[in-house]
């Protein structure tokens, strides 16, 4: 007698789609951005693993839920245009793909400055303060990044009435302030103009 070899038969997986969408596609720097690929097929939903590239180098994997995952990019990305690509990996039915590259568009960020004295918060990059003791006052200077809580670095140039004093570099661990005492000035003074300014960086 003869034996037969049983052979399995071979299903092909069925093709897929996969687009990336950026949230917001142009955004200022410090402020959030999501990527977000949709898997499409024509047989149920895609299940498994997705790899996004960010400027052509691994950035995070996520797992799909219905056919989709979002993700939050880094909020500290340079000024400039970035591409993001979404490789879907497959499952035991759904083929691979990859996304087209969606840019991502960061612009420089918008700063204020604040100076206070003692509780009284200043709106203006430049006040007058009254003097009483000259030598005790002490002055806060606080650049924040409108709409965001990343922290600025940059120089502060300070000017005190109206002369440079000193140029502050910021850096992390300032949390974007400045301490500022005020030089001891003649007891005829009676007030005292300070003016900072934010010379900003490329981001």
């Amino acid at each position: 007698a003869v034996s037969s070899l049983s052979i399995p038969k071979l299903v092909a997986k069925s093709a897929t789609t996969s687009k990336v969408t950026l949230t917001p596609a142009k955004v200022a720097y410090g402020h959030p951005r999501n990527a977000r690929v949709q898997v499409s097929t024509s047989s149920g939903a895609a299940t498994g693993s997705v790899q996004f590239v960010v400027d052509g180098k691994n950035y995070e994997s996520a797992s799909l839920v219905l056919g989709a995952v979002t993700i939050s990019l880094s909020t500290s990305m340079a000024v400039g245009k970035h591409t993001v690509v979404a490789t879907y990996l497959g499952d035991t039915t759904h083929a691979a793909s990859t996304s087209a590259a969606a840019t991502l568009t960061v612009i420089k960020a918008t700063t204020t400055v604040k100076l206070s004295k003692a509780s009284a918060t200043l709106l203006a990059a430049k006040t007058t303060l009254k003097l009483n003791k000259p030598s005790a006052h002490v002055v806060q200077i606080t650049v924040h990044i409108k709409g965001s809580k990343a922290v600025p670095k940059g120089k502060v140039e300070i000017t005190i009435n109206g002369k440079h004093a000193r140029t502050v570099t910021l850096t992390a661990a300032r949390a974007g302030k400045i301490v500022l005492a005020l030089p001891k000035l003649a007891k005829s003074a009676k007030k005292v103009t300070v003016q900072a300014r934010f010379e900003g960086t490329k981001n």
